[in-house]
């Protein structure tokens, strides 16, 4: 599993490097993410 999420973490980070754009919108979906389950831990 730490293999494999390790070789994920590789390919994102590749992905990025050949296109912000998409590393802008993975970062904002992201924040969103975040967002949404702060508040589903404040309920």
């Amino acid at each position: 599993m730490d293999a494999q999420a390790s070789t994920l973490a590789e390919l994102v980070r590749k992905q990025m490097a050949k296109r912000p754009p998409v590393s802008e919108r993975f970062k904002a979906l992201q924040a969103q993410r975040n967002r949404l389950s702060q508040e589903a831990t404040e309920r």
